[in-house]
Protein backbone atom coordinates (compact mmCIF):
# COMPACT_ATOMS: atom_id res chain seq x y z
CA UNK A 1 0.00 0.00 0.00
CA UNK A 2 2.74 2.19 -0.98
CA UNK A 3 1.03 4.17 -3.29
CA UNK A 4 -2.17 5.06 -0.77
CA UNK A 5 -1.20 8.72 0.71
CA UNK A 6 -0.89 8.41 4.36
CA UNK A 7 -3.95 10.18 5.39
CA UNK A 8 -5.35 6.73 3.73
CA UNK A 9 -3.64 4.15 5.07
CA UNK A 10 -5.96 2.93 8.00
CA UNK A 11 -7.85 1.71 4.77
CA UNK A 12 -5.71 -0.76 4.86
CA UNK A 13 -7.05 -2.40 7.68
CA UNK A 14 -10.53 -2.71 6.00
CA UNK A 15 -8.95 -3.50 2.80
CA UNK A 16 -7.03 -6.67 3.38
CA UNK A 17 -9.62 -8.72 5.63
CA UNK A 18 -12.14 -8.03 2.78
CA UNK A 19 -9.82 -9.70 0.21
CA UNK A 20 -9.04 -12.79 2.70
CA UNK A 21 -12.38 -12.85 2.90
CA UNK A 22 -13.16 -12.73 -0.60
CA UNK A 23 -10.52 -15.23 -1.87
CA UNK A 24 -11.71 -17.79 0.91
CA UNK A 25 -15.41 -17.91 -0.23
CA UNK A 26 -14.07 -17.87 -4.04
CA UNK A 27 -12.03 -21.07 -2.88
CA UNK A 28 -14.99 -22.42 -1.26
CA UNK A 29 -17.22 -22.00 -4.36
CA UNK A 30 -14.71 -23.28 -6.26
CA UNK A 31 -13.91 -26.45 -3.84
CA UNK A 32 -17.83 -27.03 -3.70
CA UNK A 33 -18.54 -27.20 -7.43
CA UNK A 34 -15.88 -29.52 -7.77
CA UNK A 35 -17.22 -31.85 -5.44
CA UNK A 36 -20.21 -31.83 -6.74
CA UNK A 37 -18.80 -32.66 -10.42
CA UNK A 38 -17.29 -35.64 -8.35
CA UNK A 39 -20.16 -36.69 -6.41
CA UNK A 40 -22.64 -36.29 -9.54
CA UNK A 41 -22.68 -40.03 -10.62
CA UNK A 42 -23.64 -41.30 -7.45
CA UNK A 43 -26.74 -39.25 -6.64
CA UNK A 44 -29.15 -41.48 -8.47
CA UNK A 45 -27.38 -44.33 -6.98
CA UNK A 46 -27.83 -42.75 -3.00
CA UNK A 47 -31.25 -41.24 -3.89
CA UNK A 48 -32.44 -44.94 -4.92
CA UNK A 49 -31.21 -46.31 -1.42
CA UNK A 50 -32.06 -43.78 0.29
CA UNK A 51 -35.91 -43.98 -0.80
CA UNK A 52 -35.90 -47.92 -0.46
CA UNK A 53 -34.43 -47.98 3.39
CA UNK A 54 -37.19 -45.38 3.91
CA UNK A 55 -40.38 -47.32 2.09
CA UNK A 56 -38.47 -50.65 3.47
CA UNK A 57 -38.10 -52.09 -0.11
CA UNK A 58 -35.11 -54.44 -1.36
CA UNK A 59 -32.79 -51.63 -3.72
CA UNK A 60 -31.91 -54.11 -5.76
CA UNK A 61 -35.61 -55.51 -6.55
CA UNK A 62 -36.86 -51.17 -6.57
CA UNK A 63 -34.16 -50.62 -9.27
CA UNK A 64 -35.23 -53.08 -11.36
CA UNK A 65 -38.94 -52.25 -11.07
CA UNK A 66 -38.10 -48.74 -12.22
CA UNK A 67 -35.90 -49.77 -15.07
CA UNK A 68 -38.95 -52.07 -16.55
CA UNK A 69 -41.62 -48.78 -15.96
CA UNK A 70 -38.88 -47.01 -17.73
CA UNK A 71 -38.30 -49.55 -20.33
CA UNK A 72 -42.18 -50.77 -21.10
CA UNK A 73 -43.35 -46.83 -20.45
CA UNK A 74 -41.77 -45.67 -23.78
CA UNK A 75 -43.13 -49.00 -25.98
CA UNK A 76 -47.37 -48.67 -24.45
CA UNK A 77 -47.17 -44.51 -25.98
Amino acid sequence: MSHVPDWLQWLSYLLWPIAVISVLLVFGYFFSTLANWIAAPFNGLLAEQLEARLTGANAARYRHTRHHERCTAHYET
